[in-house]
């Protein structure tokens, strides 16, 4: 095995493959020229309560609506705050929605934190009520969560349940990530803070930082982790420095740059860790996957990389 380091633009790589040994050389900056597949960026769409629509990208910082007794604005490019003024007489859901190619940040009601990634979606009350306090999500999302007391004191918090494809994960308040991509093998749960419980049918575990719950099939596995490595991407990072084979390191990329990813023939097999600036042109990351012996076609009309033999 080799370490292999790439600098490109500012940003850097540094793969460890299991093939044979080879020193990356960094390219010439791409020409001038309109580019038509981007790095993603601040874009997300909320859905209020009566199913109309804010394209967030567009929004600017300030009040942005109100429902109910909860106001709704943004304290800053790629943020969503809500603040609670009071109970409503009715439970009314929001949904933030981020594409292909987007991230954003939330504040929920209870001052609970939350970093979409892209292609990902959250549902929540826009005022908690009752014994728990619960989310439902797709795709991958970090969260800080406020701790709360419950009703009726006793020194008690009240939970947070993160629901997402049958697992719940439950919380009091902690630091974590969820990552339930539908076409990942695996639902994810990686504690950085706290303690958090896991369950998926009469499946549970229970994790301390540093460890990650992978449930598939309705088990859980329960293993230790670089729990940074599984937040780098709200930092700016792909990271993969645990290591990752080809399709894992073209599915997040997918999703980033949103293009699509298809293979030519079969896919190779490799694993290699690495860390990439997520701001990285796209001509340039390429050419950092080609230093390093995965070839690869870009077809910026079609939104489209081809992994080739």
């Amino acid at each position: 095995a080799a370490v292999v380091l790439a600098a490109i633009g500012g940003a850097y790589l540094w793969f460890h493959q299991s093939t044979a040994p080879e020193m990356a050389a960094g390219g010439n900056a791409s020409p001038a020229k309109q580019e038509l597949v981007v790095p993603g960026g601040y874009k997300a769409t909320l859905t209020l309560a009566d199913a109309s629509t804010i394209d967030l990208e567009a929004v600017k910082s300030g009040s942005l609506t109100r429902q109910g007794n909860t106001e709704l604005s943004s304290p800053g490019s790629g943020q969503l705050e809500y603040k609670s003024q009071g109970s409503d007489k009715d439970i009314l859901y929001n949904k933030i929605t981020t594409p292909r190619g987007g991230q954003y940040k939330v504040v929920l009601p209870d001052g609970s934190k939350v970093w979409l990634n892209a292609a990902s979606s959250l549902r929540f009350p826009i005022a908690f009520a009752g014994d728990e306090r619960s989310v439902l999500l797709t795709g991958e999302a970090y969260f800080e969560i406020n701790p709360q007391p419950a009703p009726g004191g006793n020194g008690k918090k009240l939970p947070f349940i993160v629901n997402a494809n049958g697992v719940k994960v439950s919380v009091l308040g902690t630091h974590f990530d969820v990552m339930a991509y539908a076409d990942e093998a695996t639902l994810q749960t990686t504690l950085l803070e706290g303690s958090v419980k896991v369950s998926s049918g009469n499946a549970s575990g229970l994790l301390k930082p540093g460890q990650q719950a992978q449930v598939q099939d309705g088990k859980i596995k329960v293993i230790k982790t670089d729990a940074g490595s599984a937040v780098a991407w709200k930092d700016g990072f792909f990271n993969f420095e645990q290591g990752a084979d080809v399709p894992e390191v073209m599915r997040q990329i997918s999703r980033w740059y949103n293009v699509d990813v298809v293979y030519e023939k079969s896919v190779p097999q490799r694993e290699f860790d690495g860390k990439i600036s997520r701001d990285e042109k796209i001509a340039d990351l390429v050419k950092i996957l080609e230093t390093n012996n995965i070839n690869v076609r870009l077809d910026e009309k079609e939104r489209r990389i081809v992994v080739m033999p």
